[in-house]
């Protein structure tokens, strides 16, 4: 065995696998699910002869998506996270995601979309049975997963986004799941998504995920439109957080280089960028999960009305039983 195949092999295990069935919770996240299974479902399924066909293909790449985590993590314990219209973090940034919702306005087949997407949130998953369907006023999906992920002290718990902001909470028994499908072989097959722990995690980013956010408050949020201390990339936020006596962040002479003066005299920035990426925002209340009553017939009748014959299988069928 080559040495690349041996490390391969000793970094593949993670204290997320072979757990008993239902001892994980799978936290989603409502918008970015649903905008996965919305971009895989024009990859895959590029012509469709009418908008009511475009549905079906959504809600079944939204099923084939979630199959994933499901499989993996031998659970049908899902707490679907959603967005609230009104935004407590807009309130004192009015600029917070504005780029991400003019693109999205400015997409019509994303529009058209995104009214079925309320169709799924508000009747198609609670009618199937799921409890924890959670929208709170004023805060967003990553709100509530990050809430819900502080409260589980010890219970195994995976956040199913696409969000880096998440990997804040990871944890020992926190780890997040990339929902984004990367890419799709010829015969149609999506890539699976890769679990991040809090090992990987430290070697692919160089910090421990507790100081994430302190990172993205230096360094900004690219993504959400939170620009952070100017000058001054994450990269740079991590070296600094790791070391602030690091050469490279110093000149030849010994004196500190542009981007350190920047982050020594930007205080009040970073404070007020550290309430835009930490999770939960504050005042984010306690939640309290209910025992779902997943149904069967509820999900064939789905699957009759939305023509999604190829969804009934033995392993939804267990799922929904």
């Amino acid at each position: 065995m080559s040495k690349k195949a041996t490390n391969k092999a000793v970094a593949s295990p993670t204290a997320f696998d072979n757990l008993p069935r239902n001892a994980a919770t799978i936290l989603i996240d409502g918008r970015a699910l649903l905008w996965t299974a919305t971009e895989f479902a024009l990859k895959k399924f590029p012509v469709v002869p009418n908008f009511t066909e475009r549905k079906n293909t959504i809600l079944w790449c939204m099923f084939e998506r979630l199959s994933y985590p499901i499989r993996r993590f031998n659970t049908n314990r899902l707490v679907f996270a959603w967005e609230s219209p009104k935004c407590k973090r807009t309130e004192i940034f009015p600029e917070y995601k504005a780029r991400r919702k003019r693109a999205a306005a400015d997409d019509p087949v994303m529009v058209e979309c995104k009214e079925f997407w309320l169709e799924i949130q508000k009747k198609i998953l609670p009618d199937l049975g799921f409890a924890n369907n959670i929208e709170i006023e004023g805060f967003e999906g990553d709100d509530i997963m990050a809430q819900i992920a502080l409260q589980t002290k010890k219970a195994p718990i995976i956040i199913f986004s696409e969000d880096g902001d998440m990997y804040q909470c990871i944890r020992q028994n926190v780890a997040c799941m990339n929902t984004r499908v990367t890419r799709i072989s010829k015969e149609g097959v999506p890539s699976a998504p890769k679990l991040l722990d809090r090992a990987r995690f430290i070697k692919m980013q160089g910090i421990a995920p507790e100081r994430w956010a302190d990172a993205k408050a230096i360094g900004g949020c690219k993504s959400d439109n939170v620009p952070g201390v100017v000058g001054v990339s994450v990269e740079t936020a991590v070296l600094y957080l790791n070391d602030p006596t690091d050469p490279k962040l110093y000149r030849k002479d010994g004196k500190p280089n542009a981007r350190l003066l920047a982050i020594q005299n930007g205080k009040q920035t970073i404070a007020f960028t550290d309430r835009l990426v930490r999770l939960p925002f504050e005042g984010m209340p306690e939640i309290e999960l209910k025992k779902d009553e997943l149904s069967r017939a509820k999900f064939l009748k789905m699957c009759q009305t939305y023509q999604l014959n190829t969804l009934v299988s033995d392993f939804w069928m267990e799922f929904f039983g």
